[in-house]
């Protein structure tokens, strides 16, 4: 017998099999993970039961998100021959904040898909129209909820634009959010949503977050809408945003930063 070819049968068997154990595992897991999450949702719909809360359900599987970092330069506005002239360009790359100003004045209407204001607000991210007007910048198709830009009126039409955006960097890789149901628990759990409350919805996005001593990134979260107002759970370790979410400030400061 020719031991070199008997062992290398015997290494090729022993590799087949493992790949075969392997599969089986894999395959268990998944089955485990299916009754687990059901076993999840059963409890989950009795706690919301007992805590009188009405939670939408949620329909198909979460999205998939990433972590991303934040750029600190401080860019400078494109030329632009379509739109008025600036007059003022001030950006803080920490705090996202933004004070726009321009000459001659523009009429709100001619705003509404103005490819010059694209030009004059460089590395900011997607722009849509948010309710009330204004724009919010939205991340790989989700929105940023603290990068709000609003018009400032003046005598004449708009005058310019103040508000947050941000530059965003590098990402990870994507992964799955939790549940919202979890997201919502995870706020019940700890008394931040009073008993009988309405879930009025449970939407995807991302946060700025600044760990101490540390650099800020954006986190992808569940925003939870109650007719109280809104909290955010990290979307990844459903655990609450620590500071809940941004409350319009004066934003005075972005007035001493370097002009452009």
């Amino acid at each position: 017998m020719n031991w070199e070819r008997a062992k290398t049968f015997l290494l090729v068997a022993f590799l087949l099999l493992d790949l075969f154990l392997w599969a089986e595992w894999r395959a268990s897991r998944r089955e485990a993970a299916v009754i687990e999450m059901s076993g999840e949702a059963e409890f989950l719909r009795s706690k919301f039961a007992q805590l009188g809360l009405t939670v939408p359900e949620g329909k198909g599987p979460s999205p998939a998100l990433r972590y991303f970092s934040l750029e600190k330069e401080r860019p400078a506005p494109a030329a632009s021959g379509d739109g008025p002239a600036v007059r003022r360009f001030a950006y803080d790359p920490e705090t996202g904040e933004l004070v726009l100003r321009w000459a001659p004045p523009v009429r709100a209407p001619a705003l509404a898909g103005a490819g010059w204001l694209r030009a004059y607000l460089p590395g900011a991210g997607e722009l849509r129209p948010a309710d009330g007007g204004g724009w919010i910048e939205f991340v790989e198709g989700y929105p940023l909820f603290e990068a709000r830009l609003d018009p400032e009126e003046g005598p004449g039409g708009v005058v310019g634009l103040r508000g947050r955006f941000w530059i965003v960097g590098e990402g990870g890789d994507p992964r799955p959010l939790i549940p919202p149901a979890v997201a919502v628990y995870a706020l019940a759990d700890r008394g931040l949503i009073p008993p009988g409350s309405r879930i009025e919805a449970v939407l995807p996005g991302y946060r700025r977050v600044q760990p101490t001593g540390g650099e800020s990134f954006l986190v992808p979260v569940w925003r939870v809408v109650t007719g109280a107002g809104a909290l955010d759970v990290n979307g990844f370790l459903g655990t609450p945003i620590p500071d809940g979410p941004p409350r319009l400030e004066d934003r005075g400061s972005v007035e001493r930063t370097d002009e452009g």
